[in-house]
C-alpha cells in the first residue's frame, strides 16, 4: 500500500479480521466457535526512498472458544492483506484443521 498514513494501514488489516470474524460467527458449521484478533501493537515502517510504508509484525491470534486453545502467527500487514486477506483465511483454516484438530473434539466429552 502506497500510503504514509499508519491508521489507513491498520484499518485495512482490521477490515479483513472483521470480515473473518463475521463469517465465522455466521458459519452454519462452526456457529461462532472461533475468533480472530490482533495482539500487541505493530510498528510502522516507512520506506527509505519515500515510496510508501507498511505495518510490520502484526500478530494475529485464532482462538477456539470451546477448548480455549490459541494459535498465533506474525506477518507484515501487506502479507496479511494480500489478495483480499487470503492469508488470514488460510491461517484460520489451517488453525481449525491442523492446530485445533476440530474434527476430533466432540461436544459430549
Amino acid at each position: 500500500m502506497y500510503s504514509h498514513n499508519r491508521k489507513k494501514h491498520q484499518r485495512r488489516v482490521n477490515k479483513y479480521v472483521r470480515m473473518m470474524n463475521e463469517n465465522l460467527r455466521n458459519d452454519p458449521l462452526w456457529k461462532g466457535r472461533y475468533i480472530v484478533y490482533q495482539s500487541g501493537s505493530p510498528f510502522f515502517y516507512q520506506y527509505e526512498d519515500g515510496s510508501g510504508a507498511e505495518l510490520c509484525n502484526i500478530t494475529l491470534i485464532c482462538e477456539d472458544k470451546y477448548t480455549g486453545k490459541q494459535v498465533a502467527k506474525t506477518k507484515n500487514g501487506n502479507e496479511w492483506c494480500f489478495h483480499g486477506g487470503m492469508d488470514i483465511w488460510r491461517f484460520v483454516n489451517d488453525a481449525i484443521i491442523y492446530d485445533f484438530d476440530a474434527w476430533e473434539v466432540s461436544r459430549n466429552g
